[in-house]
């Protein structure tokens, strides 16, 4: 998608490229996509409101908003390890074995409990290790978790992040909408 404008006048749309090159589907104006890690700064954003309320602060232990986290070796994580790719969970975007995102992709539960279930394998703060799924999908969990309302994390989303400005094209997992391959359903 391309959007040319200047001094709050838009003066240029256009839908550039294939939504899918396998069946060679036009990008169109009403696609979601996955954004992937643009969709961590949203994350992070977030996270950094509970703090700025009072709610949360980096050195939050993971066990103490997600109990379950705290096998295996994970009980010292803390938020601001989830932050900085430091709790010290396995490098990668695929879980080791037994874990597989397959079908449960997008899932919070199921993702949440998969990351719980798995052995630490780094101390955490001693490493940087890139794992978006299990650091930013746990600070998503935290988020949900926090929530007086018992909103689902796309709603927090949106209303707390997005409807502010006045977006309503913006949100997590595009259930019932045209998507580009792979997007999904309500996280």
């Amino acid at each position: 998608m391309l959007l040319v404008a200047r001094g709050g006048e838009v003066g240029y749309t256009a839908a550039i490229g294939h939504s899918e090159l396998s069946t060679e589907r036009l990008a169109a104006y009403d696609d979601i996509f996955l954004l992937m890690s643009t969709a961590k700064s949203y994350t992070a954003a977030l996270v950094l409101n509970l703090i700025d309320r009072g709610q949360l602060a980096f050195d939050t232990k993971v066990v103490d908003i997600v109990p379950e986290f705290g096998v295996r070796g994970k009980q010292r994580a803390t938020v601001a390890h989830l932050l900085t790719h430091t709790a010290g969970t396995w490098a990668g975007f695929v879980p080791p074995p037994p874990g597989q995102w397959g079908a449960q992709w997008g899932d919070m539960d199921a993702m949440t409990a998969l990351v719980c279930a798995q052995q630490l394998a780094y101390v955490p703060g001693e490493r940087v290790v890139y794992n978006p799924f299990a650091s930013f999908g746990l600070l998503g969990e935290i988020v949900r978790r926090l929530d007086p309302a018992g909103r689902s994390f796309r709603q927090i989303a949106r209303e707390d992040l997005f409807e502010p400005p006045g977006d309503d094209r913006q949100f997590f997992r595009a259930e019932g909408r045209r998507s580009a391959p792979g997007t999904g359903s309500d996280g």
